[in-house]
C-alpha cells in the first residue's frame, strides 16, 4: 500500500500506464481518479520499496539482479556505474533503494535471502551428528539452501541464470559455520551437562526439594539455571544477558525478584512454625517482650511457691514433725565455719558476720524437723537480701552463709528422702516429690545467667542479644523460671522436669523465640553490591535480599546447643538447612564480578549502532550481528526463566536423548551460522 492507498491510485499504476500498449491505458486513469490526482502522484514520485518488496529484492546474489527484482515489481530501479549499489529514479533523481544508516524494517527484509541456506545449513548439521558428517550436513544444507535462494530470485524477477559458483561458496560458508557452530555448541553445552552432572550439584538439588515438600515452598523451581550447575558458563551466560539492556529486565523481572521472594517467603515460612507467631506478635517490641518475660517470671514463682508449700503439707501430713533429723552435715559444716579465718577477723571483711554468728547459734540447736525448716529458711531469706544489697554482707561471709544453708539442705533433703519420722512409703514418695520440686525450682532461680538478665530491665529488654552467649545450661535454666517447660513445641504445655509450664511463661517463652527470629532475620539481611542492584532492580521493590552465608554466621554466634534450648530442635535444623541452601543457590557477588561484561557489551551494542546510523558504516553487517545477538539473547531468556528452557539446558527435556538436536546445539550452530555469512559479506571478500 502506498501514500496514496487512500485513493487506489499508486505511482506504480501511473508507469504501467505510460509504458502499455493501450493508448487508452492513461485515459483510464484520468477518468478513473481525475487528472489532478493523477497528475499530482506522478509528480510525487514513487515511494521507497514496501518491506515486501525488499524482502524479495533481498533474495538477490548480486546487485543486477536485485534491480531487476525491483523492476519486476514496478520500481524504475538500476545498478550505478561502479555496479555495487541499487537506486531508483524519481522526478527529484535517483534515490538509494538500500538508504544509508538503519532503515527498520527494510534492513531486516533485506536479510531474507539468507535464511534457507542458513537454516538448511543449521538442519543439515544437527542430521548430521558427528564432526564430519556434521559438516558435509551442513554443506549440503547450505547448497540447497543457495540453491532455493536462486529460484525464489528468478520467480520474483531476477534474470540471471543458475549459478553453481555461487552455490560451492554457499557451501564452503556453511562448512565455516558448521566449524563455528560447534565449537559454539561445546562450549554451551559441555560445561552445563557436566555441572548438572556433578554429585555435589546433585545432592544439593535432592536437599532443597526436600526442604521444598518439608516447608511448602518452591526454591527449587524459582532458583536461577545457574545456581542449580557447577561451573562457570551457566554465570557467565546469565550475567551477560542480566546486564544486557533489552534483555535484563526480564530476567530481572522472572527469575532474579521470584527467587527473592520465595528466599523471604521460606524463612517466613519456618518462623510460622513458633507457636507465637502471627501479625500482633510480628508489631511486638523488644521492650514489650522483655516485660512479657518479667510478668511471666513473678506469675511462675507465686505460683510454683504455692506447689511446693503444697507438697511440703502433704509430706507433714504423714510425718513426724517432732523428731530430729540426722544433722551430720549441719554440724560438719558449722565447725568449719567457726574454725575459718573469717571469725577472727577485727574489722575488715566482717560485714554480716554478726549475722553469721546468730545463724551458727540457731543451727547448732535445732531440736526437730520443724526447726530445721525454719532456720533454713532464714538463713536463705538472709543471704538473699545480701545478694540484693552487697554492703550488708562481705562476700567472705555470705560464702558462709551459703555453706551453711548447702549443708542445712543437705541434710532436709535426707529427712525428706528417708520418709522423715515414720519412713513409711508414703512419707518417701512425698518427701522425694517435695525435695526434687524444691531443687529444681532453687537451681533455676538461683542460675546466674537467669538472676543478671532478670534482674536488670535493660537487659530484659535485650535478652535475645544476650541469649547470642549463653550456655544451653543457662538457657534451659531461663526456660524453666519463666515457665515454659520443654521446647517440645508439637506438644502444648509440655513440662521438662517436675516444674510444671505456665500459661504466662508459654506466652513469654512464645514471644522470646519471635525475637530472637527476627533478630536472626535481620542479621541475614544484606545490602546488595553494585552488580547486585543490577540484577534485583532496587526501584522495583519486593523483599529484601537474604544472604545464606550471613544467616550461617548469625546461627554461628549461639553456643552449641543453646538454639536448640531456644527454638526447639526441629525448628533449629530448619533454620541450618535453609541457611545452608541459600548460601549454596546464591551467586556471591564476586563471582557475579568476574563475569560483568557490561562495558564490553555497552561498547559492542555501540559500534552497531554506529555502524547503522553513521556514514560509511555496513548498516547490513550490523543489522545481522544485532539479530544474531536479539536471537541468541531471546532463546537464552527463554531458557533462563521458563521451567522448559531450564530442563532443555540442563539436558533433562523429554526430547533430549531422541535425537542430537538440542537448543543449546542449535543456538551454537546459529551463531556460527550468522557470522560465517557476516563475514561473506565483508567487502573484503568482494561479495555485497
Amino acid at each position: 500500500m502506498g501514500r496514496f492507498a487512500a485513493t487506489g491510485l499508486t505511482y506504480n499504476d501511473i508507469v504501467k500506464a505510460q509504458q502499455s500498449v493501450d493508448p487508452a491505458a492513461l485515459d483510464s486513469l484520468f477518468a478513473t481518479y481525475g487528472r489532478d490526482k493523477v497528475i499530482e502522484v506522478a509528480e510525487a514520485g514513487p515511494e521507497p520499496p514496501t518491506f515486501m518488496q525488499r524482502m524479495k529484492a533481498g533474495f538477490a546474489s548480486d546487485p543486477l539482479s536485485e534491480a531487476q527484482i525491483y523492476q519486476e515489481q514496478g520500481i524504475p530501479a538500476s545498478v550505478t556505474p561502479d555496479g555495487k549499489t541499487v537506486t531508483y529514479k524519481t522526478p527529484q533523481g535517483q534515490a538509494l533503494a538500500d538508504p544509508e544508516g538503519f532503515d527498520f524494517p527494510g534492513d531486516v527484509a533485506d536479510l531474507a535471502g539468507e535464511a534457507p541456506a542458513t537454516i538448511l545449513s543449521i538442519l543439515g548439521g544437527l542430521a548430521g551428528g558427528g564432526p564430519i558428517t556434521g559438516g558435509a550436513g551442513a554443506v549440503v544444507g547450505g547448497m540447497a539452501g543457495d540453491a532455493i535462494r536462486q529460484k525464489i530470485a528468478q520467480g520474483v524477477g531476477s534474470k540471471r541464470d543458475y549459478d553453481l559458483g555461487q552455490t560451492g561458496v554457499e557451501g564452503a560458508f556453511s562448512l565455516l559455520g558448521e566449524a563455528g557452530g560447534a565449537v559454539a555448541s561445546k562450549a554451551l553445552k559441555g560445561p552445563l551437562r557436566e555441572g548438572v552432572q556433578a554429585p555435589g550439584f546433585q545432592e544439593l538439588s535432592k536437599h532443597v526439594e526436600r526442604f521444598d515438600v518439608d516447608q511448602g515452598t518452591n526454591l527449587a523451581g524459582t532458583a536461577p539455571l545457574e545456581a542449580t550447575v557447577s561451573g562457570d558458563a551457566a554465570p557467565a551466560f546469565a550475567q551477560r544477558l542480566r546486564e544486557d539492556d533489552l534483555f535484563g529486565a526480564d530476567i530481572r523481572d522472572k527469575v532474579d525478584i521470584p527467587f527473592r521472594e520465595e528466599i523471604a517467603n521460606a524463612m517466613d515460612k519456618i518462623g510460622q512454625w513458633l507457636p507465637g507467631a502471627g501479625p500482633t506478635a510480628a508489631r511486638r517490641s523488644r521492650e514489650e517482650t522483655g516485660n512479657l518475660l518479667r510478668k511471666a517470671v513473678t506469675s511462675t514463682q507465686k505460683q510454683r511457691r504455692g506447689t511446693v508449700g503444697d507438697l511440703y503439707k502433704a509430706f507433714d501430713e504423714v510425718n513426724d514433725p517432732n523428731v530430729l533429723p540426722d544433722m551430720t552435715a549441719t554440724r560438719d559444716a558449722v565447725g568449719e565455719i567457726m574454725s575459718h579465718n573469717i571469725m577472727q577477723r577485727q574489722k575488715s571483711g566482717t560485714a554480716g558476720r554478726a549475722a553469721l554468728e546468730s545463724a551458727l547459734e540457731e543451727a547448732s540447736t535445732i531440736d526437730n524437723y520443724k526447726t530445721l525448716q525454719v532456720v533454713r529458711q532464714g538463713i536463705f531469706d538472709e543471704a538473699n537480701m545480701a545478694k540484693s544489697d552487697p554492703t550488708k554482707m562481705s562476700k567472705g561471709v555470705q560464702a558462709q552463709f551459703e555453706k551453711l544453708y548447702a549443708a542445712l539442705k543437705v541434710d532436709e533433703n535426707a529427712f525428706l528422702e528417708a520418709g522423715g519420722g515414720t519412713g513409711s512409703e508414703v512419707a518417701r514418695q512425698r518427701g522425694g516429690d517435695a525435695m526434687q520440686y524444691a531443687r529444681e525450682m532453687f537451681t533455676a532461680d538461683e542460675s546466674r545467667f537467669v538472676r543478671r538478665i532478670l534482674g536488670n530491665e535493660e537487659k530484659a529488654t535485650n535478652i535475645a542479644d544476650m541469649l547470642r552467649n549463653a550456655t544451653p545450661e543457662e538457657v534451659k535454666a531461663l526456660r524453666k523460671v519463666v515457665g515454659m517447660g520443654s521446647t517440645d513445641i508439637m506438644q502444648e504445655g509440655a513440662q521438662e522436669g517436675v516444674l510444671e509450664a505456665t500459661e504466662e511463661g508459654a506466652t513469654a517463652w512464645a514471644a522470646l523465640q519471635l525475637e530472637v527470629f527476627k533478630d536472626l532475620r535481620q542479621a541475614a539481611q544484606t545490602t546488595p553490591g553494585q552488580l547486585r542492584q543490577r540484577m534485583v532492580g532496587p526501584e522495583r521493590g519486593g523483599p529484601e535480599l537474604i544472604s545464606g552465608q550471613k544467616l550461617q554466621t548469625a546461627l554461628g554466634k549461639f553456643k552449641e546447643g543453646s538454639l536448640e534450648e531456644i527454638f526447639g530442635p526441629a525448628v533449629t535444623n530448619d533454620l541450618q538447612r535453609f541457611a545452608s541452601l541459600v548460601k549454596d543457590l546464591t551467586i556471591t557477588e564476586s563471582t557475579l564480578a568476574n563475569f560483568s561484561g557490561t562495558a564490553r557489551a555497552s561498547n559492542s551494542s555501540f559500534n552497531d549502532l554506529k555502524e547503522i546510523f553513521m556514514p560509511g558504516g555496513n548498516a547490513s553487517i550490523a543489522m545481522a550481528r544485532i539479530i544474531s545477538r536479539s536471537l541468541t539473547g531471546r532463546i537464552g531468556t527463554w531458557g533462563l526463566t521458563s521451567q522448559t528452557g531450564k530442563r532443555l539446558l540442563r539436558g533433562e527435556g523429554r526430547f533430549q536423548n531422541l535425537a542430537p538436536a538440542t537448543a543449546l546445539e542449535t543456538l551454537g550452530r546459529l551463531g556460527g551460522q550468522v557470522g560465517a555469512r557476516e563475514y561473506g559479506r565483508d567487502p573484503l571478500m568482494g561479495r555485497k
